[in-house]
């Protein structure tokens, strides 16, 4: 966030959405579910004004009032879990936020240090950050793919129709 004021970046962040959504007519009736976001009132709000249901307009303002409440990742994801109902929703999207402000370097290392499989976590981001930095192109599965691995074949889900794929490079 080039902003650090967080703030500053939410209220830059509401009139750039404002700016860009207003004169589009397909997008007036959406608008008003996010009246408390555009508003730039959210961070004002009383934890028992805010709803974490796992209804996305929900699950984001509770993301954005408690970045705009607390002072670091670690007391804006107990404040998010704390909200009560969704709670690993609700987590998610304040984590995420937490992580665009705070960067990698505002996780507690315990956090970090005590991930499951953290090796293997590690592996598939340096991966990713190799091709995504163009150094390497996307694997068209190719032999010659430096990341090849073999996979699990295609197996069904739940449901029919329902195929998950593990044919990937990444």
């Amino acid at each position: 966030m080039v902003n650090k004021d967080k703030t500053g970046a939410y209220h830059a962040s509401v009139a750039q959405a404002i700016d860009f959504y207003k004169p589009l007519p397909e997008f007036s009736e959406e608008l008003r579910h996010f009246d408390r976001i555009l508003s730039s009132g959210i961070g004002g709000l009383k934890p028992e004004q805010i709803r974490s249901t796992g209804y996305c307009v929900d699950t984001l303002e509770a993301g954005i009032w408690c970045l705009l409440n607390y002072s670091n990742t670690k007391d804006v994801l107990l404040a998010a879990v704390n909200l009560g109902m969704d709670t690993d929703t609700t987590g998610l999207v304040a984590g995420g936020i937490a992580g665009l402000h705070y960067g990698m370097e505002g996780v507690p290392a315990a956090w970090i240090n005590s991930l499951a499989r953290k090796k293997d976590i590690d592996d598939m981001i340096e991966r990713f950050t190799v091709v995504r930095s163009g150094a390497l192109p996307i694997c068209k599965r190719t032999p010659l793919c430096p990341f090849r691995r073999k996979r699990p074949k295609a197996r069904r889900a739940n449901g029919p129709g329902n195929i998950l794929y593990f044919k990937f490079c990444i």
